[in-house]
């Protein structure tokens, strides 16, 4: 059988492989093929690297000695290896030789330029031979170097000696061994997700289901772009912010509208607000009497901001947007409202309203104190949650840099004022934190929240139950990195009658948070805007750093267990390798299966977000699958329409390995009893599900591993996957080779 002689007659077979890692000098570029290609220059030990172990390091390390196809790819990989440690001189001609690349000729062709081909037998169409070569000195010039007459650096080739040694070698990632850069990053075996994630591109009418493999289980089309938050109810319907507002207040998390969507996306509740005076932004919050509370911004004009206090040399815009909250019915009747504006205090001008002393007043707002150069957004609030065990509500203050609580217990008259509802203070604050600066209770130095988002309580029930959870941006953070944290904070205890929170000084404690959750390292992470944090199930925090689109989970040990990116690019899908500008969320709220609003729905994964042509996928990802033994490991086998109707066989090994099966490719497998099985063809066992059959008319093709349970030891052992195509125009008799990926059962 072709398969068993091109696979079972192997003359060596590699164990281990390295993992690919992305590192600071590896050159992107955009291929003439429509994906990223991505290339590194690997350093030789000393004394050098022959052809043939510098393209066994290239596939251990995921990828294969690179190819040039063109001009402008040329200058590219050039330009990566230009440095004279890459190079060294011909001991015969004194000519410089640069790094291996890929291309080698094929025996018994006619010398000295026939023959040449780059991987898969694919000809030269491009060519840049330094003058004089290939010249086939001695008879065995015949694998491809870096090489420049006059002992000068070139972006030209010479032949050479596949078994000289080269100081160095270039390493190209494409196609199936492309850089993991959206979808799923990691996933390991201390990460318990078992729920769904929703995810809003910001500049995307779609809003995507996802699970925790990264692949898409159900989506809903609105007719606008996001006007930030969007939730899932636990009626299974869509809470979701929209951007409807035509041109009116133009600053980031605007919307003017709020909907309500079925399951189906049909619209079954909205309000809007949106006029040349007042619009709907950022943030809603939907109460458990079916009301639903909103934030706003209300326009005053530089006259009514001055009769406020307000100095005039502060009004940039000339105009002032203080944020209000208010509350609507089902029927789109307001029942509550909240107005910043009701709860100012300055001592800039004694002849104008709200004077007092900002230090006495720390429940209200003072209207002179702002961090963002006069400009008219002055407060930016961006979040707000309930607390229905106290009548309260959270909301974030992002450009005082604090969070605030206020009691919802009081009236829209009592809300106006200091006084009345169940804490007597009406709707001045009951508890602010984060920069005490902000009511003259400390210094700058005392600050503790940059820029936040996400302001929530944790829920009962939940590690941490509570307390507050922040999300702090970092921007204005002391020191040379503004890197980005999630603050939890532990307030002080209300009291139980009147729900107020005792200060032990001049500001509301505590001086320090509970806990500060940042990636791994610290200072790797920077998201300046957007972003959030949910406390999930399993003790773990769910971090969203929005505006890179990157969520991940880590555990109580700051131990990092799962990742995500978002793959989009200007709210478009990318394709996987690909680079982004734009690819931000504003967050990516995780909802478990047990969640009421996904009870009774169908939930069948269908395919990750990202793009992703000429590659295996396990359960969606090329990242590592952990599956209970018995349950079934999920392949997609994704070629391309060129590969429609050619013959796929699917590949299992418990080793790792490399099996050479032609001139300059590698089956990522190595060899034992289990591949042996399968390349023999004994599929009869349930183990091995469309181990073999015909590609669609996509190049694509399913099939399914599962790793029985009675069989002992099993849950410790690491099964990998690959697939090939045949093709009987090759010698080798194969042509396509995907990438590898793992699966790891436990019981």
């Amino acid at each position: 059988m072709l398969v068993r002689s091109s696979l079972v007659f192997v003359a060596t077979i590699v164990a281990g492989t390295a993992l690919l890692a992305q590192e600071p000098g590896d050159l992107p570029w955009d291929h003439p093929d429509g994906t990223l290609h991505w290339y590194r220059a690997v350093a030789a030990p000393p004394g050098g690297i022959d052809w043939f172990t510098a393209h066994l390091e290239a596939a251990r390390l995921g990828g294969r000695l690179a190819t040039i196809e063109s001009a402008g790819e040329s200058l590219a990989v050039f330009s990566l290896v230009d440095a004279p440690a890459l190079w060294d001189a011909d001991p015969v001609t004194g000519e410089a030789r640069g790094p291996w690349l890929s291309a080698a000729q094929i025996t018994r062709m006619a010398e000295p330029a026939g023959g040449w081909v780059w991987p898969g037998e694919v000809p030269l169409g491009y060519t840049s031979w330094t003058a004089g070569q290939p010249d086939d000195r001695g008879g065995v010039e015949h694998r491809l170097r870096f090489g420049a007459s006059a002992g000068q650096r070139a972006p030209t080739w010479a032949d050479a000696d596949a078994r000289s040694r080269a100081p160095s070698f270039v390493v190209e990632w494409s196609g199936p061994n492309v850089f993991q850069t959206h979808g799923l990053l990691l996933d390991r075996p201390g990460s318990e997700l078992d729920g769904y994630f929703l995810i809003r591109p910001l500049g995307n009418q779609v809003t995507y289901l996802i699970d925790d493999r990264g692949r898409v289980v159900h989506s809903w089309t609105g007719s606008f772009a996001p006007g930030a938050a969007t939730y899932l109810l636990p009626n299974g319907n869509l809470l979701r912010a929209e951007n409807d507002r035509a041109g009116q207040f133009p600053r980031g998390g605007v919307g003017g509208l709020v909907e309500e969507v079925d399951w189906s996306g049909n619209v079954v509740w909205s309000y809007g607000l949106s006029t040349p005076n007042k619009v709907l932004h950022h943030d809603v919050e939907r109460l458990p009497n079916g009301n639903t509370l909103m934030i706003a911004w209300e326009r005053k004009t530089a006259a009514e901001a001055i009769a406020a206090g307000r100095d005039p040399n502060t009004l940039r815009d000339g105009d002032l947007w203080p944020d209000f909250l208010l509350e609507v019915n089902t029927v789109g009747q307001f029942v509550w409202e909240w107005h910043a504006w009701d709860h100012l205090v300055q001592d800039f001008d004694p002849t104008k309203a709200n004077y007092g002393d900002v230090a006495n007043s720390p429940g209200r707002l003072d209207i002179n104190y702002q961090t963002n150069d006069g400009d008219a957004d002055w407060m930016h609030s961006n979040a707000i949650d309930y607390h229905p065990g106290r009548d309260q509500i959270i909301l974030s203050i992002r450009d005082i840099d604090e969070v605030w609580i206020l009691d919802h217990s009081t009236t829209t008259a009592e809300a106006a004022t200091s006084s009345g509802g169940r804490s007597g203070r009406g709707g001045d604050a009951l508890f602010r934190w984060g920069n005490p600066e902000a009511y003259r209770a400390g210094t700058t130095a005392d600050r503790k929240l940059f820029r936040q988002h996400d302001a929530q309580w944790i829920e009962p029930g939940l590690a941490g139950a509570g307390n507050i959870l922040v999300f702090s941006n970092g921007t204005g953070r002391p020191g040379p990195i503004p890197y980005s944290s999630v603050e939890e904070i532990t307030p002080p205890e209300p009291d139980p009658v009147t729900g107020t929170y005792p200060r032990t000084g001049a500001a509301w404690g505590p001086a320090t948070a509970t806990r500060t959750i940042t990636d791994v390292p610290a200072e790797s992470f920077v998201s300046p805007v957007t972003s959030g944090a949910q406390r999930l199930p399993n003790g773990a925090t769910l971090v969203t750093g929005g505006i890179i689109g990157t969520v991940f989970e880590i555990d109580a040990a700051d131990n990092v267990q799962w990742r995500y990116r978002a793959p989009f690019d200007n709210g478009a899908p990318i394709q996987q390798g690909g680079l982004t500008s734009s690819n931000g969320l504003f967050r990516a709220p995780y909802y478990p299966a047990s969640y009421p609003g996904l009870a009774g729905r169908d939930l069948t994964p269908g395919e990750p977000l990202q793009l992703q042509d000429t590659a295996l996928l396990v359960d969606g990802s090329r990242m590592p699958a952990h599956v209970r033994l018995g349950d079934p490991a999920r392949f997609s086998l994704r070629a391309s329409p060129a590969n429609a109707g050619d013959i796929y066989l699917m590949l299992t090994s418990v080793t790792p390995g490399l099996i050479p099966f032609d001139m300059q490719r590698f089956v990522p497998l190595g060899s034992d009893p289990i591949l042996e099985y399968v390349i023999g063809g004994n599929l009869e066992p349930a183990w091995f599900i469309g181990f073999i059959g015909h590609l669609d008319a996509q190049g694509h093709a399913e099939a399914e591993l599962v790793v029985p349970r009675q069989i002992p030891g099993l849950e410790n052992v690491t099964f990998y996957n690959s697939f090939l195509t045949l093709d009987p125009t090759r010698r080798s008799g194969f042509g396509f080779v995907s990438n590898r990926v793992e699966v790891r059962p436990y019981r």
